[in-house]
């Protein structure tokens, strides 16, 4: 009870380690001085660390602790059963006394289990059918059996015979179990006797992008931005795309499913949702913006096959290659013919499963781009999960066939690959790899091939590793009253266009001195505004920018009466302006701190601002705390 009571205090200590990997290491340490505690105090010490871990079940950093902790969790519970083996008498086995004992004994812990955890579950709105799957789901939680009866022996408590019959026990619950509960759920029945209410603090938002390249996109950014914003971001799931977001007492998870993103959260945490999307939709814009600049695609093509120095640093083509995929003599007159040849050499080794499906896949990306690239290689590929991991084929065209590459030459050394398009693949490595092979000496050699054999020899060098990259820093918190001063707050703004009422709240930051280069704070903030207009609905705008103008999440606050375009989603002019400043390299809550802001701007709360005189009845206003 006194652990889940200080579960956030615990969680909040351990947070002020920062590093992921530290906060891990110190709960693992609070955990074994709980149990510590516990065995001086005469009782196990498992159950002193169980009661941390329970502790920290609804804390934020839980996944946090779970992921760090699982090499540990991964060396420790092998050893541990190992150890338990070891201390076995297979003498003991053998005996009809030990294994008559052991098998009644195993059915008692069964029918144990199974009334001991179903008959209270007919008390909570179970049936007969939802108490057994809950009985028999517990049933195969043998491991505190095994670590008492362990005890029990160092102890001299027991006997080898007696833990032999545990170990029956454990192996008649182990089996038993988990055939019946897949008997038991595959009833198509309710477990419960009435429905379930859902749960009414909980909504679902759903967001449609015109693609699946857009989807990715969003998901990507929108993981980041909440992760800036001092969240633990913990991916649940690749496919389906599947992840859970946890600070403090906030939990929201979010999936993407073909062309939909779908949150799932309290009603109260939907603007910081909406926020957050507005700001992933800013950078998607940007992004936009950026690609219509004139891109040298020679140049990045032609750079494809310019080798690193040293020896070969990603993967191993043999892992991926045989001679069976190799082709050294292709007979196709064009692409279309040379790429249809190395699809049928995978075909018939039973690497696709669709082979007009693969075939769409690399044409759709020849379309976009061609994949000849200079002296005489192409490189085909596509996505499709027409195959179950990354395949290749290999062909030689002595002659040569229009691939359309950059140096308008016929290619010879044609290189197909493809990978599933929902599984991970190392395409990415697998490209690498081959820019590396095929250098000026690599080529010759491939030319001067005539058997499948010689082309595989040359394209297997040796494997090395690949090293991973470092883990981002954990983000800090945030308070929304901490950023709202008297001092930052102007009721009665007198600009007419973004550009003044910018400029006159830039004026309240610079004069309490939160600025140190007010022109290019203001820099940023317009550039952003030029980005995409910051104008919500309902009369607010929420001008903002990252600049290292400032060390800390700013904010200033301006209401303009008369109203203000700023290009609103509702095309109403705005009369109520945050202005929001956060520095590039921190982590400040940006987001959270918006959210909150757009909050408290209800419509009574919009009502309450624009009736403000003063800066502190606009300070009352927003945070709900009257100001001396």
């Amino acid at each position: 009870i006194i652990g889940l009571i200080a579960a956030r205090k615990i969680s909040f200590l351990l947070k002020w380690f920062k590093e992921r990997t530290s906060i891990a290491v110190m709960a693992l340490g609070l955990a074994l001085i709980l149990a510590g505690l516990f065995e001086e105090a005469g009782l196990a010490m498992i159950i002193g660390a169980y009661v941390m871990g329970l502790s920290l079940s609804k804390a934020d950093i839980s996944h946090v602790v779970q992921e760090r902790l699982t090499p540990i969790y991964t060396l420790l519970v092998p050893v541990f059963f190992c150890t338990m083996g070891m201390q076995l008498n297979m003498g003991a086995l053998t005996s009809w006394p030990v294994l008559g004992f052991g098998l009644a004994y195993g059915v008692i812990a069964l029918l144990a289990k199974v009334l001991g955890c179903g008959l209270p579950a007919l008390l909570a709105n179970f049936n007969l059918l939802g108490a057994g799957r809950i009985g028999f789901g517990m049933a195969p939680r043998c491991e505190v059996a095994l670590i008492i009866a362990g005890v029990g022996l160092s102890d001299g408590l027991i006997g080898p015979e007696i833990l032999a019959a545990v170990i029956i026990m454990v192996l008649i619950n182990t089996i038993i179990a988990p055939p019946v509960l897949v008997a038991l759920f595959n009833i198509d029945r309710e477990g419960t006797r009435k429905p379930v209410p859902g749960d009414k603090t909980s909504t679902s938002l759903s967001f449609e992008f015109p693609s699946m390249e857009t989807t990715d996109f969003f998901v990507s950014e929108v993981a980041g931005v909440f992760e800036s914003e001092g969240f633990f971001v913990h991916q649940i799931s690749r496919h389906p795309v599947l992840y859970h977001l946890r600070k403090d007492v906030t939990v929201i998870d979010f999936q993407a499913a073909g062309t939909t993103m779908t949150f799932t959260c309290r009603q109260s945490d939907v603007p910081l949702v909406n926020a957050t999307m507005y700001e992933a939709l800013a950078a998607l814009e940007h992004a936009i913006r950026g690609l219509r600049k004139p891109i040298d695609q020679r140049e990045i093509q032609s750079r494809l096959l310019e080798g690193g120095q040293g020896s070969l640093s990603t993967l191993h083509i043999g892992d991926y290659l045989n001679v069976n995929l190799i082709e050294p003599n292709l007979e196709g007159g064009d692409r279309v013919e040379i790429i249809k040849e190395l699809l049928d050499l995978l075909a018939r080794a039973g690497r696709i499963n669709d082979v007009d499906a693969a075939f769409d896949a690399v044409w759709e990306r020849e379309e976009s781009m061609s994949t000849g690239l200079q002296d005489g290689v192409a490189i085909p590929h596509g996505k499709s999960d027409a195959v179950p991991r990354l395949i290749c084929a290999v062909g030689i065209k002595r002659e040569g066939v229009d691939f359309k590459s950059l140096d308008s030459k016929p290619s010879n050394i044609i290189i197909l690959t493809l990978s599933p398009k929902s599984q991970p693949a190392p395409h990415v490595q697998f490209m690498s790899t081959i820019s590396q092979l095929l250098n000026r000496d690599g080529r010759e050699r491939l030319l001067d091939c005539r058997t499948a054999r010689q082309i595989h020899n040359v394209l297997a060098p040796p494997t090395v590793a690949v090293v991973a990259a470092p883990a981002r820093p954990m983000p800090t918190a945030m308070n929304l009253q901490d950023y709202i001063k008297p001092e930052l707050v102007q009721p009665n703004l007198s600009g007419n266009t973004p550009d003044q009422i910018i400029g006159e709240l830039m004026a309240l930051l610079e004069a309490s001195g939160f600025l140190r280069d007010a022109k290019e704070a203001t820099r940023v903030v317009l550039e952003r505004e030029a980005q995409l207009p910051t104008g919500m609905e309902a009369g607010i705008a929420v001008p903002h920018g990252r600049t290292d103008a400032v060390d800390q999440l700013v904010c200033a606050v301006g209401v303009n009466k008369a109203g203000v375009d700023f290009g609103a989603v509702d095309g109403k002019a705005s009369n109520i302006f945050l202005l929001v400043l956060t520095p590039i390299s921190g982590s400040d809550p940006y987001m959270q701190f918006v959210a909150q802001a757009i909050t408290a701007l209800d419509a009574t709360g919009r009502e309450k601002v624009l009736a403000a005189q003063t800066p502190e009845q606009l300070c009352q206003a927003l945070t709900g705390e009257k100001v001396e």
